[in-house]
């Protein structure tokens, strides 16, 4: 055999096996399901939509494999016909694997190999099912109490704050230890800073509070993790932040759409997800005056060419909306008008007084 034959031959089975280490191919066997099919699905933003669908073996054995590798994110197992799913991630690094559990609670039950994102991820979540039962435990004590018993009832609420205080623990822990994670990067960015006390000398101690939350409210969100576009995240800390951390005006929100998207690097997901969401969100806003924001939005990102993604006859239709809005904006000076007056000549509206 010449060199150049075994070269290629060689060259042949590496590419084989990188292909098989890098192509998708997801397990998942569930004890005690009796479906025929089962949905893979993913979030994108707050809303689930459907990737892909297998048969189910009659040990209750799916198995989801694709030719590209699958975008990382928060995916969901969907059993027809009830509907019965549970969460899964699927990361960029490895997505071949498998989860094998049981149908009456998949997350207790679950059982991971090959995926270290997955072992971190379910491990949080009984972590969290352990303590939200302690927490229902300890809240039923101290309502029991809370008539005739105020010291009782106090001890309950003192083990209250202190679960708080061992789920913060354990957030950090992760997010510290496991710092370039899917669910450290998931942490960071559900993250919220502790409501501040105003220092000595502030009168106006609730306006205080709510800037300086506000000034600190993305501290630790991973502005450069794309992952957690797929994912319930990032749909919920813009949703929060424009409706609740900001004075529901106009400016203001306008303000901080411009803080957030200069936060996010230009044509990525985050980046996309994040100003389509936002035209969508104030072109609906019936509110009198929040036309401006719309208005902003799509003369900044649109109109400008920095949303590389829309099509033309998009474009043409934003921007024929913008230029019939635009005039008519609060604050506008009217547009010419000229009506005629009692004897028939016409006058412009803008010289009456």
């Amino acid at each position: 055999m010449s060199k150049k034959i075994v070269t290629t031959l060689f060259l042949g089975f590496l590419f084989i096996n990188i292909w098989a280490q890098t192509t998708p191919e997801i397990t998942i066997k569930i004890k005690g399901a009796t479906r025929q099919y089962a949905l893979l699905a993913y979030y994108y933003g707050d809303k689930q939509y459907i990737k892909d669908s297998a048969k189910v073996a009659t040990d209750g054995t799916v198995v989801f494999k694709a030719d590209t590798a699958y975008t990382a994110g928060i995916y969901l197992v969907v059993y027809t016909p009830k509907n019965d799913f549970f969460e899964f991630m699927i990361d960029t690094d490895n997505q071949r694997f498998a989860i094998e559990t049981q149908a009456e609670n998949p997350v207790k039950f679950a059982k991971i190999k090959n995926s270290p994102a997955n072992t971190l991820f379910f491990g949080y979540l009984n972590f969290l099912e352990k303590k939200r039962a302690e927490s229902k435990a300890y809240q039923t004590k101290q309502e029991d109490f809370a008539e005739g018993w105020p010291d009782s009832a106090a001890v309950y609420k003192r083990k209250l704050e202190l679960l708080d205080k061992e789920v913060t623990a354990y957030q950090d822990k992760i997010r510290k230890e496991q710092p370039k994670s899917f669910l450290g990067a998931m942490l960071n960015g559900n993250w919220k800073p502790d409501i501040p006390k105003a220092p000595k000398g502030i009168t106006d101690t609730s306006s205080y509070m709510f800037y300086t939350y506000r000034a600190h409210y993305w501290d630790r969100y991973p502005f450069f993790d794309t992952r957690l576009v797929t994912s319930p995240v990032l749909h919920t800390k813009l949703i929060d932040y424009l409706d609740n951390i900001t004075v529901q005006q106009p400016d203001s929100i306008i303000a901080s759409i411009k803080f957030i998207c200069s936060k996010l690097k230009p044509n990525t997901s985050a980046y996309k997800y994040t100003v389509i969401t936002l035209i969508n969100k104030y072109a609906k806003d019936k509110r009198v005056g929040f036309d401006a924001v719309y208005v902003f939005m799509a003369q900044e990102y649109y109109i400008k060419g920095k949303a590389n993604w829309v099509d033309t006859e998009t474009l043409e239709k934003i921007t024929s909306r913008v230029n019939a809005l635009e005039p008519l904006l609060l604050g506008k000076t009217a547009p010419a008008l000229n009506l005629p007056d009692t004897t028939g000549a016409y006058k412009a509206l803008l010289s009456t007084r």
